[in-house]
């Protein structure tokens, strides 16, 4: 995700770069314009943030105040966005922070990173996604598998590429699908290749939640708060007004439903068995995917714990050219457990090394065995 790849370049690159720069390139925002957008994403945060329960340990208030003085006293545009950077990284939701810096910045950065590389970053920080194949299709006739990895959900790598697969998937009784390494992205470009994977009729969907605010209720809650003793309120009351003084109320999003219909026909439906892989590195769209197709009779889910990156964050569009993600939903499995943090495959295995292996051949044969011994 782009998130966490900003966040890698500006915590662990140096700026020796900067140097060979005019510094004047780099004071275009005023100390006013900065203190002003960095109280518009407090502001966001505090209305908006789904998930203060997954950092019970940060209170926005303290974090703002102690980061005032670090946005005050930011020597130049770099410093602070690497200060806004830090502040959001407090909250620890991978669809929580910078999404997108202005170019004469992000170019600093990008030279840092590479300049710094083969010091300051993990060889798994740099080189990971090369590792890794993007977009593949393998099959293994004897053992009666097929094999695709989708490595970023929109039309074009997951949408397209597993249609134009499907017709080869559908002659083979078993599929893997991998999505260990997958950017995440549009939710929209996976519906139609979960429907094709999905053999029932009707799918459910899982439940997010979305705070809400009510002037009116706050303020008739804050009366009884500050003026009436606790116990001259009657529980019912508390029920119903005290969460939106506290900014703690939720409602259910409306949008999503609880389920919809499968809208491709059963005669088109892939009626194998599917095996789905996961790890930490799928986000986002990628982890709604794979809740949604677990519901499936015929789906495993194997790997590691998915990122944490569900639900739907709100854009901020800063003035200066910055835009910010925060997580505005809390999200649910089809039980009713709380699972932001990230969807646990009901198979637990460490694929890492084995998608590694050049040979592609040697690659599904591994993959192959490592599913059947959960058999």
């Amino acid at each position: 995700m782009k998130v966490i790849k900003i966040i890698i370049f500006i915590l662990a690159v140096s700026f020796s770069a900067l140097a060979q720069e005019d510094e004047n390139n780099f004071k275009k925002i005023s100390k006013e314009q900065k203190v002003f957008e960095f109280s518009t994403i407090y502001k966001e945060l505090y209305y908006n943030f789904a998930n203060f329960n997954d950092c019970p340990d940060v209170d926005i208030d303290s974090v703002y105040k102690a980061y005032i003085t670090k946005i005050l006293n930011s020597e130049d545009d770099i410093d602070y966005s690497r200060t806004i950077i830090s502040f959001l990284y407090e909250f620890k939701n991978p669809h929580t922070g910078v999404y997108e810096l202005p170019d004469y910045i992000m170019k600093i950065f990008t030279e840092a990173s590479i300049e710094d590389s083969t010091e300051n970053l993990t060889e798994e920080d740099v080189l990971e996604e090369r590792k890794i194949p993007t977009n593949a299709f393998l099959t293994n006739s004897k053992e009666d598998f097929a094999y695709i990895k989708l490595a970023k959900c929109d039309d074009e790598n997951f949408f397209e590429y597993f249609v134009n697969c499907f017709d080869s998937i559908s002659q083979f009784q078993n599929v893997i699908v991998d999505l260990s390494y997958n950017a995440g992205g549009d939710g929209g470009a996976t519906m139609y290749p979960l429907q094709l994977l999905l053999d029932q009729d009707t799918i459910l969907y899982y439940r997010e939640e979305t705070k809400t605010n009510n002037s009116v209720m706050k303020a008739r809650a804050t009366i009884k708060i500050h003026y009436y003793e606790s116990e001259d309120v009657s529980q019912d009351f508390k029920d119903n007004y005290y969460s939106y003084y506290y900014n703690e109320h939720f409602e259910i999003d409306p949008f999503l439903g609880k389920k919809f219909p499968n809208r491709v026909e059963d005669s088109l439906r892939y009626k194998g068995n599917v095996h789905l892989i996961v790890s930490e590195q799928t986000p986002s769209a990628a982890e709604g995917f794979t809740l949604l197709l677990s519901q499936g009779q015929k789906v495993k889910t194997y790997g590691k714990k998915t990122m944490g990156a569900f639900g739907q964050p709100l854009v901020l569009f800063l003035n200066s050219g910055i835009k910010i993600l925060i997580n505005t939903t809390r999200s649910f499995d089809f039980n009713g457990n709380y699972i932001t943090q990230g969807y646990t495959p009901v198979y637990d295995y460490d694929f890492s090394e084995i998608l590694k292996i050049s040979d592609i051949d040697v690659r599904l044969s591994k993959l192959i065995q490592v599913i059947k011994s959960f058999e």
